[in-house]
C-alpha cells in the first residue's frame, strides 16, 4: 500500500519534531554539567581548571571506550540489546556516583 502526499508530510514533520526534543534533550546535560564547574571546584576546594580537564578527559574517554564497549556488546550478543545493557550499565554507575558526590559536597566533604 502506497502513502498519499499527506501521509509522508506528516511522518517528515514527525521526525523532525523527533530531531528537534532528542537534540534539546541531549544538549542539557552538557550545560548543567559545565554550569556546575565552579561550585565542583569550591566544594571540593580545587581550582576550576582542573575540575574542567577532568570532564574533559572523562568526556574523551567514554567517547573512545564506549563505541568499542558497545560493538563488543553487540558482536557478543549477536544483537542490538547488548549495547543498551552496556548503556544501562554505565548509566547507572554514573548515577551512583553522581549521588555520593552531590551527598559529599552537601557535606561539606572535600
Amino acid at each position: 500500500m502506497e502513502r498519499g502526499v499527506t501521509q509522508n508530510a506528516i511522518l517528515v514533520w514527525l521526525r523532525l519534531g523527533a530531531a528537534l526534543v532528542f537534540t534539546t534533550a541531549a544538549g542539557m546535560p552538557p550545560a548543567v554539567i559545565w554550569a556546575l564547574v565552579p561550585r565542583l571546584s569550591a566544594g571540593a576546594g580545587i581550582g576550576a581548571a582542573i575540575v574542567a580537564g577532568t570532564l574533559y578527559q572523562g568526556a574523551g574517554l567514554g567517547q573512545l571506550a564506549g563505541p568499542v564497549a558497545a560493538g563488543f556488546a553487540i558482536e557478543a550478543s549477536g544483537s542490538w540489546t547488548g549495547a543498551f545493557t552496556v548503556i544501562a550499565a554505565v548509566t547507572a554507575v554514573a548515577l551512583v556516583l553522581s549521588v555520593a558526590t552531590l551527598r559529599r559536597m552537601d557535606l561539606g566533604e572535600g
